[in-house]
């Protein structure tokens, strides 16, 4: 069985997320959810909730998600709280249970590959 290391366990985590959360998003390049232009808010919005899966879906360490995206700690911790908020909001919180469902599927495929 080839077993991943943690840094790889990191680097698959996000992958799978950004490629659920960009089913969500079709209009949006990916390279534009890991790394949004200024004032493409759907794509600002994409990345935050890619940041809040990895974070609260998966329980990843806050400082090593911010190294993996290369952002600072303090843009996770924001990017945490308005998903949070916008979470009240019936709809969105709808398509955020997909996503981290499709996010979880992708995640075990991708293991059952490595295995």
């Amino acid at each position: 069985m080839n077993r991943l290391n943690e840094d790889e366990l990191y680097e698959l985590h996000f992958r799978v997320c950004v490629a659920a959360v960009a089913e969500g998003f079709p209009h949006i390049p990916v390279a534009h959810i890991i790394e949004p232009i200024n004032g493409q808010f759907d794509a600002i919005l994409a990345r935050q909730i890619v940041l809040h899966i990895l974070v609260v879906q998966f329980g990843l360490v806050r400082s090593r998600v911010a190294a993996l995206m290369d952002r600072r700690r303090t843009q996770v911790n924001n990017a945490i709280m308005v998903v949070d908020n916008r979470l009240d909001d019936e709809e969105f919180a709808k398509c955020y249970i997909r996503w981290a469902a499709r996010t979880e599927e992708l995640y075990l495929d991708e293991l059952a590959e490595v295995a």
